[in-house]
């Protein structure tokens, strides 16, 4: 049974067995050595996965969709062309490196 189920998920029995090990995926039975994965069982996992998807999908589209509506751009990463920010050196941060009024090294 472990082969359909594996099937119908598009994954492979290895990744079931982990999946069980790791208290995911389907619900399954044990009895004795044999694993049985009730069809009813399947099918609210499939639905479960693809709710839980689907909440993922709008819950990062609203980010975007809000970004846009604000006229901001999302987070990104900047690309290879763009130049790196230098950060910003507070009062606190040049005053632990001896840089700032009189220092030696702001001559």
């Amino acid at each position: 049974m472990p082969e359909q189920v594996s099937e119908k998920l598009g994954v492979s029995t290895a990744t079931l067995r982990k999946w069980r090990c790791l208290g995911q995926g389907p619900k399954f039975l044990k009895v004795g050595r044999k694993i049985h994965y009730p069809p009813e069982w399947v099918e609210a996992f499939v639905n479960d996965a693809s709710e839980q998807g689907r909440r993922q999908w709008e819950q990062k589209n609203s980010k975007v969709s809000a970004a846009i509506g604000k006229r901001e751009k999302p987070d990104r990463k900047p690309s290879i062309r763009e130049p790196l920010q230098q950060p910003v050196q507070t009062a606190e941060m040049k005053a632990k490196r001896g840089v700032g009024a009189g220092a030696i090294s702001d001559l």
